[in-house]
C-alpha cells in the first residue's frame, strides 16, 4: 500500500529523511503530522531533549533500534514515512544525533549505551526538534 499523500513543493527545496512506525500510526501521522517525543540525553527522566527521530537509511532491516519492539507488517518498522524538511526550517531545528548529543553534553557512557541499545546506525540518526506538520510528509508506505 502506498500513499496519495504528496509535499507542496512550492515551500522551496527540502532535505528528504524517513520516519519509521507501527502501520497501525500511519493515518494519525497522515493527518496530523509527527509529534515529537523524548530524546534521551542522560540516564535521569527529568534529562532530556523533545524531538522527531528521523534517518538517513529508508532500509527498514537497517533500524536494529527496533529489534526489540519488532521488525516486519506489525512491528515498529511496519511503515516507512518519508519527510521533505524544508531547507528554511533546517538551521535551527534539524540536528544529526551525534551533533546534537555533543551539544547538549551527553556524556560518552550514555551515548555509547543508546547507540549500542539502538543497534548501531547512528551516523545517519537525526532529531527535529520540534512537531513536523503532515504537509511536509511526502510520501507512506506500509512495509
Amino acid at each position: 500500500m502506498q500513499s496519495d499523500t504528496f509535499l507542496d513543493y512550492s515551500l522551496g527545496p527540502t532535505r528528504t529523511l524517513f520516519h519509521f512506525t507501527y502501520p497501525e500510526r500511519v493515518d494519525d501521522i497522515v493527518a496530523g503530522g509527527l509529534y515529537v517525543t523524548d530524546v534521551p540525553t542522560s540516564p535521569s527522566r527529568d534529562e532530556g531533549y523533545r524531538g522527531v527521530w528521523l534517518t538517513e537509511d529508508p532500509n527498514r532491516m537497517a533500524q536494529n533500534w527496533a529489534a526489540g519492539v519488532g521488525i516486519g507488517l506489525s512491528g515498529k518498522t511496519g511503515a516507512r514515512i518519508t519527510v521533505d524538511i524544508p531547507h528554511h526550517a533546517i538551521p535551527s531545528m534539524l540536528y544529526r544525533w551525534l551533533d546534537l548529543a555533543k551539544a547538549v553534553g551527553v556524556e560518552d557512557y550514555w551515548l555509547e549505551a543508546l547507540n549500542k541499545t539502538g543497534g548501531g546506525g547512528e551516523e545517519f540518526w537525526y532529531v527535529y526538534i520540534s512537531d513536523i506538520p503532515a504537509e511536509w510528509i511526502s510520501f507512506w508506505e506500509i512495509l
